[in-house]
């Protein structure tokens, strides 16, 4: 068999039952479309090569490269289909690295060369070189590999350890795609003792760095790369991940314009199934695929709006332009998102020779897209074509502004090209309402009708927003057919509340249409009232909030910190060292920027922060405590303390704490005379003070009402002479732990004023007498013991002039005396004294 060929016609006897691969035949005969490889490749010309070719039932040819392990495989272009590096190129493929996870090893290696040996270029050092690279210990690793090439490596298994130190390289990862010059010494590095080969990873471009397994996860990944003949830039992309060479192709490496290229793979001890299929390869087919859509007036519809319900009509064009080989087998579909209805009937194909193509079958998807089958169509001239349009319909039913999107992938069995996606957007028929502004300041809810057909009722549903009496909105706004304008005029007094959503339920002849929204806007100010706010000194302001009370705005959502407050009082001016009292002015603003009227607030700066008063001590006398239970006293006991307690709370209000305060103590307080301490406290504010009380008995007075002057005159030796009046006196005892009281009354003897005449021979003939009673009679400087039992009595005294006085009395002589009253208790003396003058005639 000539095998320097992949001939896959009928020629394909290398493409066995693959038996060591059956285990994978599911994903292989489930490979993604791709192309057949006639007279493109040509096996690596060496023995044992691993690498064989299997076309599925779908009709892709499916290059393996390795199906166990101990293998070695890989392909070259054939000469005619070397790529041309004075061209542009692109290519794209899939590979597949088995589904086996971290077991899998080595990986492949897409290679572009020019080594002398031609089809033969292979590397056998062993698994990690991937058929490519050199050997893994040699001084001189480059002499092994496949000289004068470029090779981009998909490792699925990492060499960093004995005699395999080609990954010895940190930071790459256990799975990696990473490019280099495998016939360059420049792309080694001696590492280790015996000395091994690593290979710089990251010096021609940046790795791309996978965790372990993440390759051989048994799912097709994308492979392509794009070069540029003008700049030499060459840039691959592997999954999505793009990586660019730092100095573009050296294409100085190759000697030569003209270059093999292909795939190279080997395993070691772990087997590893993988697989290649092409999807564009360079220089093959060029072509090229363009789409558009058409309304009726044949004007582009891309990226214009379309109602739903309308027919628009799709085009495509195939272009062939130039290749090596001609695009046979062509099937068309198309990838749209499902937005349209095709209408079969309509399809119109137009072949190269001008002939119109009839398919077979409904050339459309259930879900719509294009799935035309032109197998026996060729293309192989400059500029044939096949033209390709057919009408359809915008589906109905979304609520919304909607995407439509589709584009056109021609796939041969050489080639396949894909169009650029093409878009609009599908817009809702018929009717929808749109909003006037609604502000929360709003005394009517207006809105319009746009309306693209014609209607015999209408209804419009107003619901969901809050309103400021705490009802929702559920009410069906007034329509004027004439100007299509709905109105709700709301309650006098009633508001909207800021923020909310409002919802409008259009109904056109009991057709539902999708619900219109809007958002209340916030237009007016808020509304607060000022307070008094207190802190202790040298504290820090309390936070802006504090400073109002009874904030109220229509945004419901908003909370006390969500608004601004801007202070026209310069706090920074007041001086928090001393306690006192100072205005404060403000403003508050909303979030919407809606700012309310002046705020006035005093802010007090007290001594403390909590504080528990009363007077700084008590004096009781034993009757306020006695027969009092233990509720009683302590009730009087605060009472008479005038004890207060308060404190500045988390909200900086002044917060009476007067009915918590207790008198711990209260026990040890009586009625007895003498000294205490009153132990007042706040216990679960920490607040205590002790206050100093004296408790004594009541009080034991006697009080007599002034004596008038002694009018007398003598007229006998002896004769008794009564005062025209009478004298009151009263006791007062308040006492209740202690009783009995004695009182006596004496006098301190006739005198003869200073500046008046009399006898002091007289003097001893004059004496007092109380009530009449000569029991009760005081000799001059003498003193009576007497009962008083009443409280209210009446006393009065007479004038007693005893024998012999006559004889020492004179007209003009004044005689005046001192009467005292003498209160006893307890050996303790109370004294109410009475002067009495007695101007005595003859």
């Amino acid at each position: 068999m000539n095998l320097k060929k992949l001939v896959l016609s009928s020629l394909i006897a290398i493409i066995m039952p693959i038996s060591a691969f059956s285990e994978s035949r599911t994903a292989l005969d489930e490979a993604p479309l791709g192309l057949q490889l006639d007279d493109i490749f040509t096996p690596t010309e060496m023995q044992n090569n691993s690498a064989k070719v299997y076309r599925n039932g779908n009709g892709t040819d499916v290059v393996i490269i390795t199906d166990d392990g101990g293998q070695q495989g890989g392909l070259w272009s054939t000469e005619a289909m070397k790529l041309d590096l004075s061209q542009d190129f692109h290519a794209s493929m899939k590979i597949y690295f088995d589904d086996v996870g971290s077991n899998s090893a080595d990986g492949a290696a897409f290679v572009m060369h020019s080594d002398p040996k031609g089809l033969s270029a292979f590397s056998f050092d062993g698994g990690q070189t991937l058929g490519v690279y050199g050997y893994k210990s040699d001084s001189n690793p480059e002499r092994g590999a496949v000289q004068n090439s470029f090779a981009i490596e998909f490792d699925t298994y990492r060499n960093d350890s004995g005699e395999n130190q080609f990954d010895n390289v940190d930071g790459l990862g256990d799975n990696h795609v990473a490019s280099s010059y495998p016939g360059l010494s420049s792309s080694y590095e001696r590492v280790g003792s015996p000395k091994r080969n690593k290979i710089y990873h990251d010096k021609y471009s940046e790795s791309i760095n996978l965790e372990k397994g993440a390759l051989s996860n048994g799912k097709w990944h994308d492979f392509s790369f794009n070069y540029s003949a003008e700049t030499h830039e060459f840039t691959y992309i592997f999954d999505g991940i793009e990586r660019q060479l730092y100095d573009g192709l050296d294409t100085s490496v190759f000697g030569t314009n003209s270059v093999y290229w292909g795939f190279t793979g080997s395993t070691g001890k772990k087997e590893s199934k993988q697989a290649v299929i092409f999807e564009n390869i360079p220089g093959l087919v060029d072509a090229k695929v363009t789409e558009q859509v058409l309304n009726k007036k044949n004007e582009s519809l891309l990226e214009t709006e379309v109602t739903e319900g309308e027919t628009v009509s799709y085009q495509t064009d195939i272009a062939y332009i130039k290749g090596k080989q001609s695009w046979r087998n062509l099937k068309v579909t198309s990838s749209g998102n499902q937005q349209v209805t095709p209408i079969a009937e309509s399809i119109n194909i137009l072949l190269p020779d001008g002939s119109k193509y009839t398919p077979k079958e409904n050339p459309f998807t259930e879900e719509g897209n294009l799935n035309l089958d032109l197998t026996g169509v060729e293309l192989s001239d400059p500029n044939q074509h096949i033209q390709i349009s057919y009408d359809a319909v915008i589906k109905k039913g979304n609520e919304a502004k909607t995407r439509v999107l589709d584009s056109i992938q021609v796939a041969g069995s050489n080639n396949t090209i894909k169009s650029q996606e093409i878009g609009y957007w599908s817009i809702p028929t018929k009717y929808e309402f749109v909003f006037d502004e609604v502000a929360d300041i709003s005394t009517e809810i207006t809105g319009k009708l746009l309306n693209t057909g014609d209607f015999e009722q209408v209804d419009l549903q107003l619901s969901n927003a809050y309103l400021s009496d705490g009802n929702q909105i559920n009410s069906k706004a007034e329509f004027d057919p004439a100007t299509q304008l709905f109105k709700l005029v709301l309650e006098e007094g009633v508001h909207l509340l800021a923020e909310e959503e409002l919802v409008a339920q259009l109904t056109v002849d009991n057709e539902v249409i999708p619900i219109t929204k809007t958002q209340v806007v916030d237009k007016m100010p808020p509304t607060a009232e000022g307070r008094e706010v207190y802190m202790s000194i040298n504290e820090d302001f309390p936070s802006s909030s504090k400073f109002v009370r009874n904030l109220m705005d229509t945004n419901k959502h908003l909370q006390p910190e969500d608004f601004n407050y801007e202070f026209n009082t310069n706090l920074n001016e007041i001086d928090v060292s001393k306690a006192g009292e100072h205005p404060i002015e403000l403003t508050v603003a909303d979030k919407a920027g809606n700012k309310s009227e002046m705020i006035h607030s005093t802010l007090k700066i007290l001594e403390a922060n909590k504080q528990l008063e009363s007077k700084k001590q008590l004096e009781l006398k034993s009757k306020d405590l006695i027969q009092k239970t233990t509720i009683e006293k302590n009730e009087f006991l605060l009472k008479q303390l005038a004890a207060t307690a308060w404190e500045i709370n988390a909200e900086a209000e002044k917060i009476d704490l007067t009915e918590q305060i207790i008198i711990q103590n209260s026990d040890e307080i009586t009625e007895n005379p003498g000294e205490y301490t009153i132990k007042l406290a706040v216990p679960n504010k920490n607040l205590y003070r002790e206050v100093p009380l004296i408790v004594t008995d009541g009080e034991l007075k006697l009080e007599v009402d002034e004596f008038p002057e002694m009018d007398a005159q003598i007229v006998s030796r002896s004769k008794k002479y009564s005062f025209p009046t009478t004298t009151k006196f009263s006791i007062t005892d308040e006492r209740v732990t202690e009783s009995g009281r004695k009182v006596s009354v004496s006098q301190s003897g006739f005198t003869i004023p200073k500046g008046y005449t009399g006898s002091q021979q007289a003097l001893n003939y004059l004496s007092l007498e109380m009530n009449n009673q000569e029991s009760a009679s005081i000799a001059s400087q003498g003193s009576k013991e007497i009962v008083l039992n009443d409280v209210d009595s009446d006393l009065y005294f007479s004038f007693i002039v005893k024998k012999g006085a006559n004889n020492y009395l004179s007209k003009n002589d004044k005689y005046s005396n001192e009467i005292t009253w003498t209160m006893m208790k307890d050996n303790t003396l109370q004294l109410s004294k009475l002067n009495v003058t007695t101007p005595l005639k003859k």
